[in-house]
């Protein structure tokens, strides 16, 4: 069993203009404090002059790139900084919380997924397979709908009130199995539950045969941080075994919630 955005991954269609930039932002990165010109950008890059000024003006337009006053050399911009920023906080929880996965794992024997917000779909940062000969597998980096997971419907649950609204409101809920809430009144009712402390559960809402049972991470003010699920074979997720697997989640993330109080 494995994440249905990794299936598709493989086959999705790559858009040339974005590997281009790719390809700019890398020998520009190359060139360190000095900076690189039009001319050998396009020379070392193998694209028209044209080109490389059209798709550098882009990157310039949105803070990936910027130029020198004096002699007019690409240099990376303070975007790629944001982002890096943002990416180096997301590492960081990432090793606050997987002392916690490794418990969580080896307790209940099944994987244990942690994932963060990303716009309109959650992003996998990290993901250990359980022991079952016969279990749920996902892959890091790959992406999720919030409201067919259960880390999905925790963290949106806690998302403001526009963002939450936008992801579910701004068109069609996409049906994943025969079980997925697409209904939005529905969806808000299992949200609404979620925020009085109830866990959020994915029945075969992802992938057939699989259940999942998560919780948020959330900061001290309430922002959404991240979330983490247990995933397994819906056979193994009967009553009993949902409590217990609960129990133990919540106590790992009341751990966290500790943690980053004295972080």
């Amino acid at each position: 069993m494995k994440g249905k955005e990794s299936a598709s991954k493989a086959a999705a269609p790559r858009i040339q203009a974005i590997i281009r930039a790719g390809q700019l932002l890398d020998l520009i990165a190359a060139q360190g404090a000095d900076g690189i010109g039009i001319a050998e950008l396009s020379r070392q890059s193998g694209l028209h002059k044209t080109t490389a000024f059209h798709i550098l003006a882009t990157l310039e337009d949105l803070g990936f790139v910027s130029r020198g006053q004096n002699n007019r050399k690409y240099r990376l911009g303070l975007k790629n900084l944001e982002l890096g920023s943002v990416v180096q906080r997301q590492l960081q929880l990432r090793d606050l919380v997987y002392d916690s996965l490794l418990r969580l794992c080896s307790e209940t024997r099944e994987t244990i997924n942690f994932a963060q917000p990303l716009a309109d779909k959650l992003t996998i940062i990290e993901c250990i397979e359980g022991s079952y000969g016969l279990r749920a597998a996902y892959y890091v980096g790959t992406h999720s709908h919030y409201h067919a997971t259960a880390c999905g419907k925790a963290m949106l649950a806690y998302l403001p009130e526009v963002q939450r609204r936008h992801i579910c409101e701004d068109g069609p809920l996409p049906a994943l199995t025969g079980s997925t809430v697409t209904d939005v009144a529905a969806l808000y009712a299992q949200l609404d539950l979620i925020r009085q402390g109830a866990p959020a559960l994915d029945l075969e809402e992802n992938e057939v045969g699989a259940c999942c049972i998560g919780r948020a991470i959330l900061s001290d003010s309430g922002d959404v941080l991240g979330a983490i699920s247990v995933s397994g074979l819906s056979g193994r997720f009967d009553d009993a075994a949902r409590i217990r697997i609960d129990a133990a989640l919540k106590r790992e993330i009341d751990l966290i919630s500790r943690k980053l109080r004295r972080s």
